[in-house]
């Protein structure tokens, strides 16, 4: 009695498939079409702007490309506390060094330019107003 309704439930299935595979055809390019793949699958490290603190994002800058030079009276500006830093920073004296601006000192001094994101981060704790967080 089952083998009987083996070759009907085949046929079924196989107008079913055959109904299903122009359906699934005509509607894929449009199923993702406002998908974005930048958007989706952000680069790894992707650098984050928001809510930037400055022990958390502006102070590990410092300590590890400034203060070697900054702290130990070589240059006339020590960043050895906050309002150092925050003098820099309001003066403008610290994005233009940084960014590597027109007229201004390069820093740091013999190194590498800073990396786009910590440039990216110190201009956004600036733009705040250099909060003391």
């Amino acid at each position: 009695m089952i083998i009987q309704y083996v070759p009907l439930f085949r046929k079924k299935l196989m107008k079913t498939a055959w109904l299903m595979i122009p359906a699934a055809i005509i509607t894929m390019p449009y199923a993702c079409k406002k998908d974005n793949g930048a958007d989706m699958y952000p680069p790894a490290g992707a650098c984050n702007i928001s809510d930037i603190s400055y022990f958390n994002d502006v102070v590990p800058v410092i300590q590890s490309k400034c203060l070697d030079c900054h702290s130990r009276g070589l240059t006339r500006y020590t960043f050895a506390t906050y309002a150092d830093v925050r003098a820099a920073a309001n003066s403008g004296r610290l994005v233009a060094a940084i960014t590597h601006a027109p007229g201004a000192p390069v820093m740091p001094k013999d190194g590498p330019k800073l990396d786009s994101c910590s440039i990216a981060k110190i201009k956004s704790w600036v733009d705040a107003g250099a909060p003391d967080n």
